[in-house]
């Protein structure tokens, strides 16, 4: 177990800033959307105030592999052939959950 004022607490963080970049605050408000339970985009972009976050979930699927999509089996049977958005992303790791 790790002190709480120990300086490992902010390592993870530390590292996401600067991999992220100038955007990081976007990428933490998805991650914190997503562990608070809004899990589709639309719901993201709402939270977000509206704003597009498509090239930003893609890169925490494909290059960081935080999250994953997740397409509900039954609901896709269910809503085939209708224009709806049934994919939600998941923390690839429980632990990421606050």
């Amino acid at each position: 177990m790790v002190p709480e004022n120990s300086s490992f607490m902010d390592e993870g963080k530390n590292l996401l800033i600067e991999e992220f970049g100038k955007n990081y605050a976007t990428y933490f408000s998805i991650l914190s959307a997503i562990s608070g339970g809004i899990n589709t985009q639309p719901e993201i972009e709402s939270a977000l105030g509206n704003k597009s976050i498509g090239g930003q979930l893609k890169r925490l699927i494909e290059d960081y592999n935080i999250i994953e999509r997740q397409r509900p089996i039954l609901l896709v049977y269910l809503l085939r052939g209708i224009s709806v958005s049934t994919e939600v992303f998941m923390p690839i790791n429980s632990k990421i959950r606050s």
